[in-house]
């Protein structure tokens, strides 16, 4: 873990062979538990990692000077936890750093007048629509407040009291 922080996670993104015999959800459920790794189906793997043992200025500089095997290996070594086989299933690693900030809630954030305050339209012209409304980042909360957003956008934009949505 060193520097960085413990990983966030990962997504398993099975191809569309895959997703062929029966729903989706089904499907990547079958596959991942009981942990196991689907053999003989392609699948691209998505790893998080937050960088929060570091300030934000000292993490961006730690990253700077890691390199693909330092990631590859600390990626694989995470994984074979629950996936005693990874490494042999594993046909190429790419690393990528798509760093981008999140909330990082405090004690009565999300109930506060301030959050309420934050996601209000500023002149009934810019709607925000973004997780950090909730308080959390979560991708869920991120398209929430889109809809929401789109929904208030629609309301102005017709004059109607409710959304056609």
């Amino acid at each position: 873990q060193g520097e960085a922080g413990g990983g966030l996670g990962y997504a398993l993104t099975a191809t569309a062979s895959a997703r062929e015999g029966g729903s989706p959800l089904r499907e990547l459920w079958r596959l991942l538990w009981p942990p196991a790794w689907p053999r003989n189906t392609p699948a691209v793997l998505t790893h998080f990692t937050a960088l929060t043992a570091l300030p934000p200025e000292a993490g961006r500089k730690w990253l700077l000077l890691t390199d693909w095997a330092y990631w590859r290996e600390r990626v694989l070594a995470e994984l074979e936890v629950a996936h005693p086989d990874i490494r042999e299933l594993v046909v190429k690693v790419d690393v990528s750093f798509l760093a981008h900030a999140m909330i990082r809630p405090t004690v009565g954030f999300m109930f506060s007048d301030a959050r309420r305050l934050a996601a209000q339209p500023h002149a009934s012209v810019i709607h925000w629509a973004h997780s950090d409304m909730s308080g959390v980042s979560l991708v869920e909360e991120a398209v929430h407040w889109g809809a929401c957003a789109a929904e208030a956008i629609l309301l102005e934009l017709t004059g109607r009291t409710t959304a056609p949505l």
